[in-house]
Formats: structure tokens, C-alpha cells, sequence
């Protein structure tokens, strides 16, 4: 794993993780896809009006689907989606790494630290909310170096997943605004995140958002 040092994490985040998830949550069709042309027309949909007129029709669309997102903080409601999206990134994980697979008790234990952390003044969760359906959560900590180190108290986000049909939409970096803002009004500046280096995508997100490369966490196999 590598870390960044301006941000933070544990459990790994994604612009690249998290996928929709079971029965209970049914992802939104994604505002930017195109609508499927009408059988037997003679149009040509790359017609330079044609593409324009479309491309206004996408924008306008997303716009309205970016209103109607609300980012907030979670709430007990929310603790089956927020498993949900847990459940489907720490899958993608395993399948990147068969070391991350999670344990047969893990999501009765991810819930426990879910639900410590809404009630934790120490914490901050945030979910990404259209209505009820949840499409992302954020979870950030706060996190206390030996007493022989300045800054004293820094950030940890541990968390950070979007539901599969959302991404690309600016939710995760709305999220990360939140829970950054809130360390900025405590007085930290600093925030770390673990980025696991096989995750491509996740890397590219945080360094697109300032996060750096500060150390290497070295591992060997057993």
C-alpha cells in the first residue's frame, strides 16, 4: 500500500470502488446516457445539430440529477445501504487482492464501527443521498500521533465508496468536500488515506484532489 499524505483512509475508497447494492437499493439510471435511438429513423444521431442538441439535453439532465443530490450526514436509516456499498467494494478488493477478503463476521463488525462513528464526536460519516436511495458514504476519523510529533491530531478518512451506476458524477469529491470541511473547522490540515497501489483508479482520484505519495507500507507474503 502506498499513502498520501493531504488526505486520508483505511478502507479504501473509490471513485473506482463500490457498486450498487442487493434488493432494498435500485441505482438511478445514469443522467449522462444517451437516450437509445428510435428504431426505423433515417436521422443520423453524429449530426453536427443533432450532437449538439444532444449534448445539451445530457447537460441539462445531469444538472437536474446533481440538484436532487443532497450530501448529509448519516443517519441509522442508512446503515443498510452504507453495508450494501461496503459489502460490493470490499468484493471488488478481494477480487483485486485475495488478501482483503473479508471474514465471514466482517460486515457484522464494519457495522458496529459504522454506527460508533455516527455517534462519535471524533468521526464524521456522510452519505450522498437522491431521495432515499444512497449512492455513496464517507467515513474520516480522527486520529492521535505520539505525543513526540507535531500536528498532534490529524485526519484519517477509512472509508469512501460510490454505488457503481454513479460514479464519474462528482459524488465522491463532494463527499471528500464534506468530510474535509469538517476537519477544517475542528483547526486539522492534515488527512492521510491508505491507497492499496493495485487500485489504479482510486490512486488517480486522490492524487487528482492534492493527495501525495508520503510512505510506503512494505508487506511480505507469507
Amino acid at each position: 500500500m502506498s499513502l498520501a499524505a493531504a488526505a486520508l483512509p483505511t478502507a479504501w475508497i473509490a471513485a473506482a470502488a463500490g457498486c450498487c447494492h442487493g434488493a432494498a437499493f435500485q441505482a438511478p439510471r445514469n443522467p449522462l446516457q444517451g437516450t437509445r435511438p428510435v428504431r426505423g429513423s433515417t436521422r443520423q444521431a453524429s449530426a453536427p445539430g443533432a450532437t449538439a442538441v444532444l449534448a445539451v439535453a445530457r447537460r441539462s439532465r445531469w444538472r437536474a440529477w446533481m440538484t436532487d443530490m443532497v450530501v448529509r450526514a448519516a443517519g441509522a436509516d442508512d446503515l443498510a445501504a452504507i453495508l450494501g456499498l461496503w459489502r460490493d467494494s470490499m468484493a471488488l478488493h478481494a477480487a483485486q487482492d485475495p488478501s482483503y477478503r473479508p471474514a465471514p463476521t466482517g460486515p457484522r463488525h464494519f457495522r458496529r464501527f459504522a454506527t460508533a462513528q455516527m455517534a462519535s464526536d471524533q468521526a464524521r460519516v456522510l452519505v450522498a443521498a437522491r431521495g432515499p436511495r444512497v449512492l455513496g458514504y464517507g467515513i474520516c476519523v480522527l486520529r492521535r500521533r505520539p505525543l513526540y510529533f507535531l500536528p498532534l491530531e490529524h485526519g484519517l478518512i477509512t472509508d469512501l465508496d460510490i454505488a457503481a451506476a454513479a460514479r464519474g458524477q462528482g459524488l465522491g469529491e463532494r463527499i471528500l468536500d464534506g468530510l474535509l470541511a469538517w476537519l477544517r473547522a475542528r483547526g486539522i490540515g492534515r488527512v492521510e488515506v491508505e491507497v492499496v497501489t493495485a487500485n489504479e483508479g482510486s490512486r488517480r482520484f486522490w492524487r487528482k484532489h492534492g493527495f501525495a505519495q508520503h510512505h510506503e507500507a512494505l508487506h511480505r507474503a507469507p
